[in-house]
């Protein structure tokens, strides 16, 4: 336990950083795709989608963000509300108080602030879109995103204009001057210039909005796209029939006509109808409607019905207009149905997001339980193990410490022995030389009444037994050790270990001292193997 518990430790977080990373990787290499390429950063992301739930909160909030950015980017609207929900809740919950939140959570927080609000305008909730689209132009002011910036604007404008025409036109306004800063899509420039010519319309200011229109039609040109160009032909057929000029209307009307292709959407049809129908041109924008009634968007196929039923009334024909009222009447309960439809559908999704969520708070908070009680459980065998091994090592510091307290007593005792023991041998000393000094050999031969003429085989042995009694078997260990050692050299020996000089040794053998310094170094040479150190022959027969 106390070894796998910190391993499995190591392991998970191992492990857990190198998936973070993994995932870190994949959302940057998505980032870079966009918003030039929507469709490899879709490709990119869904490698993660099957297990975004399972994502730490600051890599699902970046994945919510990027594959909203996606979702819109590719036509598919917003998504799911779950994923730019929890991104936004992450990312705002990160500003800091003091002012000085750093770049990208700001830039972030706008990003997904601006995405929650286009969530908010699909359900009409037109509070709460405004509240969000202020919240993301001011963050991205701040981050200096001018990208989402303009675009906040833009869409801010587009929401009041119903009940602030003049303050529309000024976020607008704002939203162009934006763009020019950032040098986005043409087609977003051109739906700026678009919604500003509209405002001026509806203002009666027509030659600002012919400047507008005039500029959204080269933009239109230069893009070369027919849907653009039948959508300006259609805002510059309404300009026209607001100035009460309805034969130039009616041409601009036909020339956006002549743009419509069947991929156009409905919608762009649904108006260029509209703007034949206000001119009074019923044939063509009866055409238009019949077309417009099998659209697959209710909403568009009702009001398809209701405007053919005004077009049979205004002809006379009442059986077919009220036949197109009871298509009508059918298509808004289909309508009606699907709203309550999508709506049951929405709820019913967030309530499985809602539930799907709760139960990943759950799996996460017995995660971090998990690990707590781990870290908590290795710190308790990391304490228990760290006091163990601090009683073991005081056992061993107190053993140590007698053991020390033991040595310094026997080295005191041995210290003591030995000063004993030399003071003993010291004494022995002076008792053996006091005794070799009664001696009456040794008398003679000190005092020099006796020289190696007079010295006969007895007297050596005298003086043999005398240095074997008095110096502990001196002579004895001497032949012992050195057998090859000759009785001239023996007695050499014997003469140096009795005390004698050179000079004595010199009048004892009746010789120069130089010839006893050679006997003697011949000596040192031959029995002691001694034939270049400065020791001299006293000095070894002492110490031995």
């Amino acid at each position: 336990m106390k070894t796998f518990s910190p391993l499995i430790l190591l392991f998970a977080a191992v492990l857990l950083t190198s998936c973070d990373r993994q995932v870190q990787r994949l959302l940057t290499e998505a980032e870079t795709y966009l918003p030039q390429h929507a469709d490899s950063a879709d490709a990119v992301l869904s490698q993660i989608a099957p297990e975004w739930r399972t994502l730490g909160q600051g890599n699902k909030a970046h994945y919510g963000l990027l594959q909203t950015k996606t979702n819109a980017l590719l036509g598919r609207g917003v998504g799911s509300d779950s994923l730019i929900r929890q991104s936004y809740s992450y990312y705002h919950s990160k500003l800091w108080t003091n002012g000085n939140t750093p770049t990208d959570i700001l830039r972030q927080c706008g990003q997904s602030a601006f995405y929650f609000a286009q969530f908010h305008i699909q359900l009409d909730s037109t509070k709460n879109a405004e509240d969000l689209l202020r919240h993301a132009i001011r963050y991205s002011e701040q981050a200096a995103d001018w990208r989402t910036c303009y675009m906040a604007y833009q869409y801010l404008g587009t929401l009041v204009k119903r009940s602030n025409q003049s303050g529309s036109i000024n976020l607008l306004k704002k939203s162009l001057y934006i763009y020019n800063r950032c040098n986005d899509k043409p087609t977003n420039l051109l739906s700026i210039c678009l919604d500003l010519g509209y405002g001026y319309t509806a203002e009666s200011e027509f030659d600002s909005a012919s400047v507008y229109f005039d500029r959204a039609m080269l933009i239109a040109d230069d893009i070369d796209s027919d849907e653009k160009r039948c959508e300006v032909y259609r805002a510059l057929s309404s300009l026209h029939f607001y100035q009460h000029d309805y034969r130039q209307a009616l041409h601009y009307a036909r020339l956006g006509q002549q743009h419509l292709t069947p991929s156009t959407h409905d919608a762009s049809r649904f108006l260029m109808a509209e703007t034949y129908l206000y001119c009074d041109s019923l044939a063509e924008a009866k055409q238009i409607f019949t077309d417009l009634r099998l659209s697959k968007q209710t909403m568009i196929a009702y009001e398809a019905y209701r405007y053919l039923s005004q077009i049979a009334a205004l002809e006379g024909d009442d059986l077919q207009a009220v036949a197109y009222s009871d298509s009508a009447i059918t298509a808004s309960e289909t309508m009606y149905f699907d709203a309550l439809s999508q709506k049951d559908l929405y709820y019913h999704d967030l309530l499985h997001n809602e539930m799907q969520n709760e139960q990943l708070r759950y799996r996460q908070r017995l995660y971090t339980y998990g690990i707590i009680s781990i870290v908590i459980l290795a710190a308790i065998i990391f304490y228990f193990s760290y006091r163990r091994v601090r009683i073991y090592i005081r056992r061993i510091n107190a053993k140590r410490k007698i053991g020390i307290q033991t040595q310094r007593t026997t080295l005191k005792q041995v210290k003591t022995l030995q000063e004993e023991v030399k003071d003993s041998k010291n004494t022995i000393r002076q008792m053996q030389h006091i005794t070799m000094e009664d001696s009456r050999i040794y008398q003679q031969i000190k005092s020099g009444a006796l020289k190696s003429i007079d010295m006969t085989p007895a007297r050596w042995l005298q003086v043999e037994q005398l240095l074997d009694s008095c110096s502990s078997h001196f002579v004895s260990r001497l032949k012992l050790q050195y057998p090859t050692i000759s009785q001239q050299q023996l007695e050499l020996c014997m003469l140096s270990r009795i005390g004698l000089t050179q000079n004595e040794l010199a009048a004892f053998y009746i010789r120069s001292v130089e010839a006893i310094k050679s006997r003697r170094k011949k000596l040192k040479a031959e029995i002691f193997n001694d034939k270049g150190s400065n020791i001299s022959v006293d000095d070894i027969i002492a110490e031995f």
